[in-house]
């Protein structure tokens, strides 16, 4: 499987929160984990949103440390 990037969209359908549980109404802004299949408030995907912006900041500036 081809890795995909997480990314802000609004929700297809009603579902519920990977993270909390809760139901996430059809039509809010969500995080989706494509390779998961994985949907999450946008409070609770944050810091998946920031791991994956610090990774792209290490790509970009070459400060990877690996």
């Amino acid at each position: 499987m081809k890795y995909q990037d997480p990314y802000q969209t609004k929700a297809r359908f009603e579902s519920k929160c990977a993270k909390c549980g809760q139901v996430i109404p059809k039509g809010i802004n969500i995080i989706y984990v494509p390779n998961e299949r994985k949907a999450y408030h946008l409070d609770c995907g944050n810091d998946i949103m920031d791991g994956l912006r610090a990774e792209r900041s290490m790509d970009q500036y070459g400060t990877d440390i690996y």
